[in-house]
Parts: structure tokens; C-alpha cells; sequence
């Protein structure tokens, strides 16, 4: 019977085992601007998917009917042929498009959080997910919360002081 020697291959320093921990691989390289921009635009879809179906998964009142004050879904609001809001030339398209998305608010009696939620879907991703992503978890913001928000990022300081006066 002959015997052999087994030989540790995985000692460090050695072309096997070890050596790759001296030397890990590098990092991936950082992403594009086009790769970040086809994620943003994939979360945005990802959050639409995901508000329509806790929207279609209210359940119904105690008579078998939906409550009118608030239990409608981004599929009612999306049948509203609500506005996107992409740019404002003038402080007051901004109020504008506020008023129009709560004329549609109104046709379909939403709550304030449902409110926020929804028109944040119309705005650009820089404001709108973004926006509901900043928040702590599981915080829900008013729509007056997310109109002050919006008028602040769009209109400029001065200006919003000369309509206050």
C-alpha cells in the first residue's frame, strides 16, 4: 500500500486559498447617467405598480360598498385624466396645477394621504418619489404637507413673499 502526502492548499500566500483576500476584485465601475436615469424611471413604475395595488386592495365597507371618503384607487384617479406637472415657466401654473389635481381629488373623493400619493405620481422624480422617499418609514404626509413642498421647490422665495403680500 503506498500512501501520499495530502498537500494544504489553502495556506495564504499560496496561488490557491488566501490569495485572493489579499487581493480582492475590484469594485463595479459606478453607474451611467443613462443607467441612473432607466433606474429612477424603473422605480418610478415599480411605485405605480405597487400604489395601484394597495389601492385595489381596499376592502370594501361593512355593506359591501367602497366608503366615498376615501377608499378610491389610483385606478379612479388615473380615470380623472389628471394633469403631469413637468415644468412651470410662471409661479402661478404652479398653484394651477395644484388646483386642477384637487378638482380631481374632488370627483373622486380621496383622502389627504391618498391625495399626496397619487399626485406624487405626476410630478417629475425629482420632487414626487423622491420626495415620499425622504420621509421616515411608514410617516404619511398630508396634502398640505406635500403643496408647500412643491410650491417650495418651484416657486422662488421672493416671488412666493410678493403673492403672500
Amino acid at each position: 500500500m503506498i500512501r501520499t502526502r495530502s498537500v494544504n492548499t489553502d495556506i495564504p500566500g499560496t496561488s490557491r486559498g488566501g490569495a485572493n483576500m489579499l487581493n480582492p476584485p475590484p469594485p463595479p465601475p459606478a453607474p451611467t447617467l443613462t443607467e441612473a436615469i432607466a433606474h429612477q424611471i424603473n422605480a418610478s413604475a415599480d411605485n405605480t405598480r405597487i400604489l395601484q395595488a394597495m389601492a385595489q386592495n381596499m376592502a370594501p365597507g361593512p355593506h359591501g360598498h367602497r366608503d366615498p371618503k376615501g377608499n378610491n384607487t389610483y385606478v379612479d384617479f388615473l380615470k380623472t385624466h389628471s394633469p403631469i406637472f413637468t415644468k412651470a415657466e410662471e409661479p402661478l401654473e404652479v398653484d394651477d396645477w395644484i388646483r386642477t389635481i384637487e378638482q380631481k381629488f374632488g370627483l373622486i373623493c380621496c383622502s389627504e394621504i391618498q391625495n399626496t400619493l397619487f399626485a406624487a405620481q405626476k410630478v417629475p422624480l425629482a420632487l414626487g418619489v423622491s420626495f415620499l422617499a425622504a420621509q421616515p418609514e411608514g410617516h404619511q404626509i398630508p396634502w398640505a404637507n406635500f403643496c408647500t413642498a412643491f410650491q417650495t421647490h418651484y416657486i422662488l422665495y421672493g416671488v412666493r413673499e410678493m403673492k403672500i403680500e
